[in-house]
């Protein structure tokens, strides 16, 4: 007999939390969505958010700012960065290679602040799925900035 009179504290706990449930529906029925009609609306992205790498040319002569130190290189925490130097007219030396491979990167920024000559920035590219581990090395040509001061889209 005991156990009969726990029935209706047992319904009243059991649907409280139904009723608070459908409350928090209701409120969110009548709002106004928060999705967007992705790919045709691109979400606005933060300030300070790191997407693909970019090699930044100078505008006044359209070439590459990359001296090939390798700071860039070094600084990075998971050795993601292959530059391949040689000698070039003057006392100058040529990138030959400068391939990034973003399929471990974690987009932590040390290699933008390593370099001296702020030749690498980080864009707001954040589009990189690819269906091949290949099309996740980005190579000199893939990253570099357009004339313009665009961003280069990269291709896979």
């Amino acid at each position: 007999m005991s156990r009969m009179g726990d029935i209706p504290g047992l319904i009243i706990a059991a649907i409280k939390p139904l009723i608070d449930g459908l409350k928090l529906t209701l409120r969110f029925l009548f709002s106004r969505p928060i999705t967007i009609k992705y790919p045709y609306e691109r979400r606005e992205l933060p300030p300070g958010y790191r997407g693909l790498h970019v090699l930044k040319v100078d505008p006044q002569t359209q070439e590459m700012k990359c001296i090939g130190c390798t700071l860039c290189a070094r600084a990075c925490p998971d050795h993601l960065i292959t530059i391949e130097t040689s000698p070039g007219e003057t006392k100058k030396r040529k990138v030959d290679v400068f391939d990034v491979d973003i399929s471990r990167c974690m987009f932590c920024n040390l290699c933008a602040e390593a370099c001296p000559h702020s030749a690498l920035e980080l864009s707001s590219k954040y589009e990189l799925a690819t269906t091949t581990r290949d099309g996740l090395i980005y190579h000199k040509e893939d990253l570099l900035e357009k004339p313009g001061g665009t961003k280069r889209e990269a291709s896979a």
